[in-house]
């Protein structure tokens, strides 16, 4: 009798994927898919215990609905057929695009692909790498619903995210400078393939067009690998890549790039190219933007292409395009990267950019831009959020948004007053600054936002009057709780750049431009 007993409780696992709850079906709980998922087709993903019961509501009610629509559907084996649902599913599609991207079952023997460290890597890339990296909304999480359907369909891609997950887990959150080094050589591999891929896959002819947007997403992943694992040089070369890839393709203007490569493509190239619309142009263009403002260099392309990217007038596009969504749609307005901080960005760019242009000028020269630099100022002090995007967020979410938000704008003004208008760090304006950033990071620090902090960490730090042992020491433990979760090795970076300011300043280096200062420090650090 109790064996039965013992049978009953084991039919149903606590621990099964989603859609076999679902179902109300025992799952054998393989990962990344289980056995029901894969035979049937299924989407099939594994929901950990730190998921709110809002998201696990989003998940289950995509699910189900995946599931109702694989029941009605039944897809012919010919080419023909394909193209034909495609066209008449275009709408629907079009509407599953902004979902959340579950789990892709694996009929594309991606599990053939990899050995078994290959399948850990790829599932911590999905229940928890991805996650924690976006701070948007679960429905706008890029990393999980545009990167992994591309890692099914280009290698490159697949093995520039094992390298980023490699990368994570060869960092340890209790040493700061110690490194696991059988993740490191995962890491290293998995970079190498990802990159003879890219160079050995450059398509030609009429799918070009399309095809260099896996490119340049494996470039970005790539990146974002990079600067997880703490390089100050690699980043830098990537990001060039990336930036003849546009260049190449679309022309010196990048603002063009969804005019020019969303042009209606034929449903054979909609079979080759599934993924593609305008949000996922969107996304990997505003990918590069991030990555490339996110640091003391010019940016790639002049601030202005950037600007009209975002602002651009949705009336003036073609007829061809018009499928591209509304300017000012929530897919614009709440970045995973980036949240509802855009305009702050844009402005931290030409904030970087003037600086640049000013350092080969004499004083006199400098003055004539006077104008330029007020100007900026008034526009930071201006700066409000989006009241559309913090409509579409949910209530318990706003007010970190806004905190983040109000730390962003406080930071670059901060940056503003060090770099273009040389205040000296023992100003009061700039001392009232820091104390409003320091409450301000209190408050968003250990939550979900935490992973954006990294810029206004490393302004905090370096606006530190020399004396001043409590606010270092107050710094230093901030660095210390952030890094026993996120464990990205930029912040690391962060610290120890702020360090080595401190020791120049004790030692009687006053080097009052920072960007200067980081430039002779040979630092070439990426925030983003």
């Amino acid at each position: 009798m109790s064996y039965g007993v013992e049978k009953l409780k084991l039919k149903y696992s606590k621990h099964g994927c989603i859609t076999c709850k679902i179902r109300k079906k025992r799952c054998s709980e393989d990962k990344p898919v289980c056995r029901d998922c894969f035979r049937l087709n299924f989407p099939c993903i594994y929901i950990s215990e730190s998921v709110d019961k809002q998201s696990l509501k989003k998940i289950k009610a995509d699910i189900q609905r995946q599931l109702v629509s694989k029941k009605r559907k039944h897809t012919g084996d010919s080419v023909e057929q394909v193209a034909v649902a495609t066209y008449a599913h275009q709408s629907y599609d079009s509407e599953l695009d902004n979902q959340i991207y579950l789990s892709k079952p694996l009929e594309d023997c991606i599990s053939q692909k990899l050995d078994s460290m290959g399948l850990q890597l790829y599932n911590y890339y999905r229940s928890h790498l991805a996650n924690i990296i976006s701070i948007a909304p679960m429905n706008q999480n890029y990393y999980l619903n545009i990167f992994l359907p591309m890692a099914h369909e280009n290698d490159g891609i697949l093995f520039a995210i094992l390298a980023w997950s490699a990368n994570h887990l060869s960092i340890s959150s209790s040493d700061e400078l110690r490194k696991d080094e059988i993740f490191v050589s995962l890491a290293n591999k998995y970079t190498y393939m990802s990159l003879t891929d890219l160079k050995t896959n450059e398509a030609s002819g009429p799918y070009a067009k399309l095809s260099f947007l896996y490119s340049l997403a494996q470039i970005l992943i790539l990146c974002g690998s990079e600067i997880c694992q703490g390089d100050v040089k690699f980043w830098k070369i990537l990001m060039n890549i990336g930036k003849n890839l546009i260049e190449n393709h679309v022309g010196k203007d990048i603002s063009r790039i969804l005019t020019t490569t969303t042009e209606e493509p034929s449903l054979e190239e909609k079979i080759i190219f599934p993924n593609f619309n305008s949000v996922v142009k969107y996304w990997l263009i505003v990918n590069f933007i991030y990555h490339d403002i996110l640091n003391f260099n010019t940016t790639s392309f002049p601030i202005e292409q950037y600007e009209k990217f975002f602002q651009r007038d949705h009336n003036s596009l073609p007829n061809s395009v018009s499928f591209i969504e509304p300017v000012g749609s929530p897919i614009e307005e709440i970045d995973p990267l980036i949240g509802i901080n855009k305009p702050i960005l844009l402005l931290l760019g030409q904030v970087t950019n003037l600086t640049r242009f000013l350092q080969s000028m004499e004083q006199e020269e400098m003055l004539e831009h006077g104008d330029k630099i007020l100007s900026l100022q008034v526009e930071i002090y201006r700066l409000q959020p989006s009241l559309m995007a913090l409509d579409i967020l949910d209530n318990d979410k706003k007010f970190y948004y806004l905190e983040l938000f109000e730390i962003m704008k406080i930071s670059t003004l901060m940056f503003f007053q060090l770099t273009l208008l040389k205040i000296d760090k023992d100003a009061l304006e700039l001392q009232i600054l820091i104390n409003k950033l320091n409450s301000k990071l209190d408050r968003v620090i250990g939550t979900f936002l935490e992973g954006s902090l990294c810029f206004p960490l490393f302004i905090y730090g370096v606006c530190i009057r020399i004396h001043d042992m409590e606010k270092k020491i107050d710094l230093e433990a901030k660095f210390d709780d952030i890094l026993k979760r996120y464990k990205c090795y930029n912040f690391q970076n962060a610290r120890l750049l702020v360090r080595k300011i401190w020791q120049n300043e004790a030692d009687g280096i006053r080097e009052h431009d920072l960007v200067h200062m980081i430039d002779e420090l040979d630092y070439n650090i990426n925030f983003a």
